[in-house]
């Protein structure tokens, strides 16, 4: 907060003392500047906006004054009441006090020195934030000649950076008024004069473009995956976003949306099953909110997207026909996987004949079996089917060895490594024989595969010298 003693001065010389005085002032922003305010139909200057505050001087008492003095002050008010430390913009103003780039001493229409002998700015507090005070001492200028008409002497250029877009809250007066004498200088005949301030202007600020969402008209997306759309919201510069909400057609929160890189939108939505071919149409409405403006869901500019939904039939990707190994005593997972990255609404089930002893769950797509003592040397067939909310749905089938006790290369389960394992597995790959058996037992070269591999790599084992049997463990 800033303390001051207002100083915003003038001082008129005259050549001999004259009581009487008819300087006529005035102060005026230019036009075309303001705007009609929607909420309550009154018109504000506009904040954030390059303006002009023009004073003017007329004399028409057909004298020549030829100096001129006074102090003036520039300060805010809030709901009527003086505030400091209102930001302004100085446009092209210095620093300590030199208002060069800023102020424009005027011959009444265009940007001039005066004529005269005496012509000089000195300002104080001038740091960018209200209040700010000035003095200006001149000579030779409002009465020289006599009958000067009212015209600009001083231009200010100045923008107000404002966010509050209510009229109720947020309303900024910007005023100039004549304030008490500074002691730098003193003159022998100081002429009395009347401001007539305080001139006041109300500012606030004008949404020229609205918050809005530029999210595509349509989007599409299979029930079991989640959306994710990333795209622009626009805005005016000098209004910083805080957050969007997105709500249904039923005003009901829809999916997550989050601000990120202070102008885009990420909205991710997994829609539900149920709306696959329910006969309606389901739309998303964004709404970007300012929290510095006061600007919140609802009341904002919404943009809105028809959200359709297809199918997205499940589908198991993947050969789960070939045998898995179900040790004793031991939870063994199959993963079945689904054409959909990231499944949901899928409903998981399987069938197995006879039911074993141990322990079965399927959960999200993995299967787990804990075969029990009981179950040892018996073959279990689980078929496992994915279904959506539609009835749609895909199926495969996955075979459990359940086994205390095994041997690598004894496909056929004879307690040796011979020829009939060799020919046991010629018959389960190429001639539709039972098989091939788990990876624990068929895989002997350790290659995640059982292929013909696996049989030359026995018959080398067994009748040409060849590496032992490396199955997986």
């Amino acid at each position: 907060m800033k303390r001051f003693s207002a100083m915003f001065g003038l001082i008129i010389l005259i050549g001999s003392f004259i009581p009487a005085l008819s300087i006529e002032f005035d102060v005026k922003i230019e036009s075309g500047y303001t705007f009609v305010c929607p909420d309550d139909c009154l018109t504000y200057y506009k904040g954030n906006t390059d303006l002009y505050l023009d004073i003017m001087m007329g004399n028409d008492d057909g004298l020549d004054w030829t100096g001129f003095s006074m102090n003036f002050r520039i300060y805010a008010r809030i709901n009527g009441i003086d505030t400091d430390d209102v930001p302004i913009v100085w446009i092209d103003a210095g620093n300590g006090g030199d208002l060069s780039g800023s102020l424009d001493r005027m011959n009444g229409w265009d940007d001039a020195t005066y004529f005269g002998m005496y012509n000089e700015v000195v300002g104080f507090n001038w740091d960018g934030s209200l209040p700010d005070t000035m003095n200006h001492t001149t000579a030779s200028m409002t009465g020289w000649p006599a009958g000067d008409p009212q015209l600009t002497r001083y231009r200010f250029h100045f923008s107000l950076p404002l966010i509050g877009i209510d009229p109720l809250t947020d309303i900024v007066e910007i005023c100039i008024d004549q304030a008490d004498r500074d002691d730098i200088y003193t003159w022998d005949w100081e002429i009395p004069v009347d401001f007539g301030g305080p001139y006041c202007f109300e500012f606030l600020a004008e949404m020229e473009t609205p918050p809005i969402v530029v999210a595509p008209p349509v989007m599409t997306t299979s029930h079991s995956t989640p959306y994710e759309l990333n795209c622009y919201i626009q805005h005016d510069d000098w209004l910083p976003l805080s957050n969007v909400c997105a709500i249904d057609e039923n005003d009901n929160p829809i999916g997550t949306a989050t601000i990120f890189n202070e102008s885009y939108l990420n909205w991710v939505f997994d829609p539900p099953c149920s709306w696959i071919n329910d006969g309606l149409d389901h739309y998303v409405f964004f709404y970007p909110e300012s929290e510095a403006a006061g600007l919140y869901c609802p009341e904002t500019l919404r943009s809105h997207a028809l959200l359709v939904v297809t199918e997205g039939q499940p589908e198991i990707l993947g050969d789960y026909e070939s045998e898995v190994l179900g040790k004793i005593g031991e939870t063994n997972d199959v993963t079945i996987n689904l054409n959909q990255d990231a499944p949901d609404g899928e409903t998981w089930s399987y069938e197995v004949n006879p039911m074993p002893s141990g322990e079965v769950t399927i959960i999200d797509g993995v299967l787990s079996f804990t075969p029990a003592e009981e179950d040892d040397g018996i073959d279990y067939i689980f078929t496992v089917r994915a279904a959506d909310c539609t009835g749609n749905y895909d199926e495969c089938d996955v075979i459990f060895w359940a086994r205390s006790d095994y041997l690598c290369g004894d496909p056929d389960e004879d307690s040796q490594v011979n020829i009939l394992d060799i020919v046991y597995l010629i018959n389960a790959l190429y001639k539709d024989g039972p098989g091939p058996g788990p990876l624990e037992i068929s895989d002997v070269n350790n290659d995640g595969a059982i292929n013909i591999l696996d049989v030359v790599y026995i018959i080398n084992y067994k009748y040409k010298d060849g590496p032992t049997l490396n199955c997986p463990q």
